[in-house]
């Protein structure tokens, strides 16, 4: 394929990162990593190398920015921005989510079951509003102010007082995990830092959570309760170990699609 970038931007060098050498033993094994320095993100000198890769790859694909517009605006075209899910019971209430047009975020909600014996989802249309309809957690809301955003947890709990979710803001894929109380509508003032998405409620322990591993040197923690006023700042459970992989789709504060 022809290269159609500038002249300028052909004849400057990509920018390569300065390797320097650093030792980490585990377990006995060594390993050398030249490019450890790059983890520190508030090291000017990073910022810096990224900054001119961010300058060269607009450079070198600066001709492709029409055929990008249009993929965009086909890709936006052919989506109902407006939309609802699929309504699914769970103890007393029906659960969906919903997206509406020019917001970057879906919306969790849920409605009451019209009768304990209430099998039919109630009908959902983006121009009405379900009875008794109870917004969660609005992703938009949440979202509001940072340049990333992710969701990478959220959960019920069984009795359908206590909401589970994990939110990433640095784009790191590292979910603070929190949990509201549905009742008050006030998140409970402890948190977990650092884990991966996917935290859950324990069907059998009530309103007790289990977060997912934390990075690697992090020690797993977990419980939460509705029997007090926190949640508890010890672990439950006693587990050191971890999981150096596993990650939860995120997605940056992208343009708007209005």
């Amino acid at each position: 394929m022809t290269d159609q970038s500038t002249p300028a931007a052909a004849s400057r060098p990509a920018p390569i990162a300065d390797r320097q050498p650093t030792l980490r033993v585990h377990h006995g094994d060594e390993v050398v990593d030249a490019y450890e320095w790059l983890r520190a993100k508030d090291d000017p000198r990073v910022s810096a190398h990224l900054e001119a890769e961010n300058a060269y790859t607009e450079a070198r694909t600066a001709h492709l920015a029409p055929l990008r517009e249009r993929i965009f605006d086909e890709i936006k075209g052919r989506t109902q921005e407006t939309d609802l899910s699929v309504p699914t019971r769970r103890g007393d209430w029906w659960y969906y989510g919903r997206t509406v047009e020019g917001q970057q975020y879906g919306i969790q909600c849920r409605a009451p079951l019209a009768s304990p014996d209430d099998w039919t989802p109630p009908e959902l249309s983006p121009e009405v509003t379900v009875p008794g309809e109870q917004v969660l957690l609005d992703a938009n809301v949440e979202a509001d102010g940072h340049e990333f955003f992710s969701l990478g947890s959220f959960e019920v709990s069984d009795d359908g007082t206590l909401m589970l979710y994990g939110v990433d803001v640095a784009g790191d894929e590292r979910y603070t995990l929190r949990v509201r109380d549905l009742r008050t509508g006030e998140d409970l003032p402890d948190t977990i830092e650092g884990t991966f998405a996917g935290a859950t409620f324990s069907p059998t322990a009530g309103s007790s959570c289990t977060p997912p591993w934390t990075r690697p040197g992090v020690p797993t923690r977990c419980g939460c309760t509705s029997s007090g006023p926190r949640w508890p700042t010890t672990p439950r459970c006693s587990t050191s170990r971890t999981r150096s992989s596993g990650s939860a789709p995120g997605s940056p504060a992208a343009r708007s699609t209005s």
